[in-house]
């Protein structure tokens, strides 16, 4: 029927239930290149951090990862959100051995992301990995906490060389204190990675702060500064 079409609700590609499902679909979405990093010299630095499914984010605007992170960074959709949540969920399932061993494990895990700065969310209302993280939760039936903040005066990454974001990152990244992890497994999620300067200093303020292990989701890189 006509009113059935107007109202379709599933992907013709990958067959998923999200509306208006081909602007934002999963066949195209794993048809980038993925970069596995996971038990690789890449990681050096990350002090046990476990970095995997890494998409890499091309720049023609117009790419599915490309609108995926313009809807969430700039437009806090809440089906780029679900989308977001959806993808991480299905890496982290994969990826994640702590995920396979029941309910009574996954009590111990804990999602958390890195925040966004008070700049951004002061310009556009919103942290959008906060609500990818609410999603995430919902999926993996896992908690989640803002384990991490960051200070009044951290730039944003995007605007900085390779360096200053190592430096800003270090300077303006902090475990909230009021929450306790010891021998918790964190699931530390980001939208982009470009230097993986949030990320590192990220997992190593958790190991600090007693996690047994972190494991990192990162939803797209880049290799171009200017994209994230």
């Amino acid at each position: 029927m006509i009113a059935d079409e107007m109202d379709k609700t599933f992907c013709g590609k990958c067959e998923e239930k999200w509306r208006q499902a081909e602007e934002l679909c999963l066949v195209e979405y794993r048809g980038q290149p993925t970069v596995m990093l996971e038990d690789n010299d890449s990681t050096d630095g990350y002090v046990g951090a476990v970095l995997f499914s890494v998409y890499y984010i091309p720049s023609e605007s117009r790419s599915v990862q490309s609108r995926l992170i313009f809807s969430l960074k700039r437009l806090a959709q809440r089906r780029a959100c679900r989308f977001a949540a959806h993808v991480l969920a299905e890496m982290i399932k994969s990826e994640a051995s702590f995920m396979c061993c029941g309910e009574e494990t996954k009590k111990s895990a804990v999602i958390t992301w890195i925040p966004r700065s008070s700049t951004a969310i002061t310009e556009y209302g919103f942290d959008h990995m906060e609500r990818v993280a609410r999603q995430l939760s919902e999926e993996l039936g896992v908690e989640y906490l803002p384990l991490l903040g960051r200070t009044r005066f951290a730039f944003e990454q995007k605007s900085l060389s390779v360096d200053e974001r190592y430096q800003n990152a270090e300077n303006t990244l902090y475990f909230n204190g009021k929450y306790h992890i010891s021998g918790k497994d964190i699931i530390l999620i980001d939208d982009i990675m470009t230097s993986g300067a949030s990320v590192h200093r990220a997992a190593k303020l958790l190991l600090a702060a007693g996690a047994r292990q972190v494991v990192t989701a990162v939803i797209a890189r880049s290799e171009d500064a200017q994209d994230s």
